[in-house]
């Protein structure tokens, strides 16, 4: 994301937000972004893309000329993703490999786990994850994906991730853990921790305004 206003979408910058294995991720950050990068910019990963990310800035420095981010926004998650998150990805393949007869179908489910997300813009979100299959939708995910991934522990790397970083968490998630949290305000060198009130981990669809002040502050902050 070139620096200015932040997306009000859960979005990574060059990225998918989506699980995976983030060693192989960062190889195709890393592919496309030296065509994508054209000025100074900050990379907003949410989720799993922020292992990417992570992955991205720390192992690229040394194996390509692309310039870094000049800031990082790391949302809602723990660098050591806890096992009972690995394996509820696992089992959630027949959910990702499910075809939905209708957008509305596909929408309950988010609707029942997210239910402080405006209507209008949780419908938007699912609509960009899903694409048209004979028969309805499906998500724009891959089952085998959800089935292999293994995150791996990031909180070695920390210390090379020199840009800016700030954490954001929302207050009511189950997904970041206390034990997250200290191990990232621990090992990152340059960060700022902020906690979203009443934020679940959707905290960027259910806070986008609070969420985007909270940005812009950060990088006014920190970048000349």
């Amino acid at each position: 994301m070139a620096r200015g206003t932040p997306s009000k979408q859960p979005r990574t910058a060059m990225m998918k937000r989506r699980p995976g294995k983030p060693r192989r991720e960062w190889r195709t950050t890393t592919a496309s972004s030296d065509s994508l990068v054209r000025s100074q910019y900050a990379i907003l990963a949410h989720s799993a893309g922020a292992l990417a990310a992570a992955r991205f800035i720390t192992n690229t420095r040394t194996s390509s000329p692309i310039e870094m981010p000049a800031a990082f926004v790391w949302v809602d998650l723990d660098p050591l993703v806890p096992r009972w998150q690995v394996d509820y990805f696992h089992q959630g393949v027949a959910s990702v490999a499910r075809i939905f007869p209708t957008i509305d179908d596909a929408l309950r489910g988010f609707r029942r786990i997210y239910p402080n997300i405006p209507d209008d813009r949780l419908r938007s979100f699912v609509i960009e994850g899903l694409r048209q299959v004979d028969g309805g939708w499906r998500m724009k995910l891959d089952p085998a994906t959800y089935e292999t991934w293994e995150p791996g522990d990031l909180r070695p790397v920390l210390p090379r991730v020199a840009c800016p970083t700030l954490v954001l968490r929302g207050s009511e998630s189950i997904v970041t853990s206390a034990e997250g949290v200290a191990a990232l305000s621990d090992g990152l060198p340059n960060r700022e921790v902020r906690e979203i009130r009443g934020g679940s981990h959707m905290l960027l669809l259910e806070h986008p305004e609070e969420v985007s002040q909270a940005i812009r502050e950060f990088i006014r902050a920190h970048l000349p």
